[in-house]
């Protein structure tokens, strides 16, 4: 019986696959690819983003605003109590049109320019619909990860993804205890990331989700090449070695964990 995997984060309609979308997908499909969720990073792309999900059966997307196109979508002349209120009611008419299985990809970045309390106020609405309309959250969170667990706790937010986990086994066991699944990709194929696999190597195998990010983080060796999801297999082997576990039981209970959160 071949393996079954589930890339709970491939952004498979970026401009990137527009060439070999269709042969990558019947290759991932060949290979043991049961199903891929394509997250949203803005209100701008929806429509496509969500053509390309009819396309590709199997496939389920998320509605969301990336902090890295905050900047390209607010008119920063306006008060923020402005933008955020109009933000507000093109994200719920954007769920309404599209009904998606998540929301996100959203969250906080400090590495960026654009000020964290901007940040927070657009990721607020964003939280507070996910929780109210019963949906799970991909989060994406680099260096705000204490702005971002008050956020979760102050919203109720107790579903989804840590989108990209490269952290500590403390700081992984802190969003577990919300009730959140950590989404592990190439970065454990690299052997300086020494923290993060130890990490993923205790944590319980039902916290634990997979995921590319294609066509972003490449696995080492291939660093320079744009990452597919045809990698899902290889990143299932390298946490099946670091765990002491059988590649069929990390492929089962994965997809099955990405399966529950997501379908």
């Amino acid at each position: 019986m071949s393996l079954e995997w589930f890339d709970t984060h491939c952004h498979f309609d970026f401009p990137e696959f527009a060439q070999n979308r269709r042969t990558q997908w019947a290759e991932a499909r060949d290979s043991g690819l049961v199903g891929v969720c394509i997250p949203g990073v803005s209100m701008d792309d929806a429509v496509h983003q969500f053509q390309v999900i009819a396309e590709t059966h199997y496939s389920v997307g998320g509605v969301g605003l990336h902090p890295w196109w905050i900047s390209k979508t607010i008119d920063a002349k306006q008060p923020l109590s402005e933008t955020v209120r109009l933000f507000t009611d093109r994200f719920e008419e954007t769920l309404i049109r599209h009904q998606p299985n998540a929301v996100g990809e959203c969250g906080l970045d400090a590495v960026i320019d654009t000020p964290i309390e901007i940040q927070e106020a657009l990721l607020a609405p964003q939280l507070s619909i996910a929780r109210e309309r019963g949906l799970p959250v991909i989060l994406h969170v680099r260096q705000a990860h204490h702005e971002l667990l008050s956020l979760l706790k102050r919203y109720g937010v107790c579903q989804g993804v840590v989108h990209a986990f490269t952290g500590s086994y403390e700081l992984a066991m802190s969003y577990r205890k919300l009730g959140l699944s950590l989404g592990i990709g190439g970065a454990i194929t690299y052997a300086r990331a020494s923290k993060t696999r130890k990490a993923v190597a205790r944590l319980p195998l039902e916290a634990l989700v997979l995921e590319t990010d294609a066509p972003s983080m490449p696995l080492s060796g291939k660093q320079g090449e744009v990452n597919t999801v045809l990698n899902i297999p290889r990143i299932g082997e390298v946490l099946a070695v670091l765990r002491n576990e059988t590649v069929s039981s990390v492929a089962r209970e994965t997809t099955d964990n990405a399966k529950r959160l997501l379908l």
